[in-house]
């Protein structure tokens, strides 16, 4: 098990090393007294540091073991560590300013639909509005009733989808519900805000990507083998149990 690294990855692994360096250097690693950029800018060097490592060395070395020397295992790590460390920042932002004791939330969900139906009515001078009609309608009349049970299920979404991409725990689940809240932030007028255009993209990659590579470093890696085999195990231990005829 020596984990040695084809060309191809060798080459793509110097790019993300560069790619990485410049999002850290950009970000600043000071991050200017705030935590999500300092996290941010450190892993984003760490990533650049391990992955200029392995592809000069041209080995994963020891950390074939949790699957690292797989073509792309390095890429579906960045863009899931990425896309998982700003949904839990988003979420524990929210969790910890009164979105679950103070019913801040809904006060803030609500504004976010009153501009959404702002913004979704054409005009002479804007013919093609930012927010899609439909979604208008929708915020209006079905959405804006529910401001409060929106608001909960943003919060404890971004938090299960930041920890779920993080620890590789139902990766594709995880992946799949943050494409999701971030369509809906998009739908309803968000797109230069936050990072939610950037974070479709790598969660995309994560969603679509092909297993094991996509796994790497994750608890999926061990739990989805073991559940699958338990649900294996089902049919049979109800063979065992059945009565004969």
């Amino acid at each position: 098990m020596t984990g040695v690294l084809t060309t191809r990855e060798r080459i793509v692994r110097v790019l993300l090393a560069l790619f990485a360096f410049g999002v850290a250097i950009n970000v600043g690693l000071t991050g200017h007294g705030s935590m999500e950029p300092i996290v941010l800018a450190w892993g984003a060097l760490l990533i650049s540091v391990y992955a200029i490592m392995t592809a000069v060395w041209g080995s994963a070395g020891g950390t074939v073991r949790v699957g690292l020397d797989a073509d792309w295992s390095l890429e579906y790590l960045a863009a899931r560590l990425f896309v998982g460390w700003e949904f839990l920042y988003a979420g524990w932002l929210k969790a910890t300013n009164g979105w679950y004791t103070q019913h801040a939330g809904a006060a803030e969900v609500k504004g976010i639909l009153a501009g959404a139906v702002a913004q979704s009515h054409a005009t002479a001078q804007n013919p093609f509005p930012p927010v899609s009609h439909w979604f208008g309608w929708a915020a209006d009349n079905m959405l804006m009733q529910h401001a409060e049970l929106i608001s909960y299920l943003v919060v404890t979404g971004e938090v299960l989808v930041g920890i779920g991409l993080i620890l590789g725990l139902f990766t594709k689940v995880s992946a799949f519900f943050g494409i999701t809240l971030n369509t809906l932030f998009m739908s309803a007028g968000a797109l230069g805000a936050g990072l939610n255009p950037e974070m479709i993209i790598p969660g995309m990659i994560v969603l679509l990507g092909v297993a094991p590579a996509v796994y790497a470093l994750s608890v999926d890696r061990y739990l989805l083998p073991w559940l699958r085999e338990e649900l294996h195990r089902v049919p049979d231990k109800h063979l065992q149990h059945a009565p004969a005829h």
